[in-house]
């Protein structure tokens, strides 16, 4: 204060003043190592909440490295699915795995999770009449077919 004024006039002076006077000097290095372990075990949602919060408490992180390491603590097809899209900030990066992890979408079937397949052989089979080279009448269950045929 300067004779009974005070010298913060910005919003963003009144912020580093507030977290000058409140926050634990070792935040930004605690949410670091939190960031460092933080991994995509359960929900999306969770984990993008996690994330976020730590993104609060680290101030200095450039836009590409928060986008690394969001990307970098991913499930290994959804670090791919993103690398793919090439996402250039976290606010694209988190819209792109909601979208991959959203219940509407249809495509979240057993060709995004091959390993926790319930469905079996459906996987090997060519999704289109006209890959399958077979007749589009045929509406049966091709395995049996292809075992009265003598292929495997």
């Amino acid at each position: 204060m300067q004779e009974g004024r005070c010298a913060i006039d910005t919003w963003d002076a009144l912020k580093r003043e507030l977290r000058s006077q409140f926050f634990p000097q070792n935040v930004e290095i605690l949410a670091r190592r939190k960031l460092r372990k933080l991994k995509h075990t359960g929900s999306i949602q969770k984990y993008v909440k996690q994330f976020a919060g730590l993104m609060l408490d680290i101030r200095d992180m450039s836009e590409k490295d928060k986008v690394f390491c969001f990307v970098e603590g991913l499930k290994p097809w959804t670090k791919t699915k993103l690398y793919e899209q090439r996402v250039q900030d976290l606010t694209s990066a988190y819209a792109a795995v909601e979208r991959l992890f959203d219940p509407s979408n249809d495509s979240q079937d057993t060709r995004r999770h091959p390993s926790s397949s319930s469905r079996g052989s459906r996987n090997n089979r060519p999704s289109s009449p006209k890959t399958t080279g077979g007749d589009r009448r045929f509406n049966g269950d091709r395995r049996s077919h292809q075992s009265n045929t003598g292929n495997s």
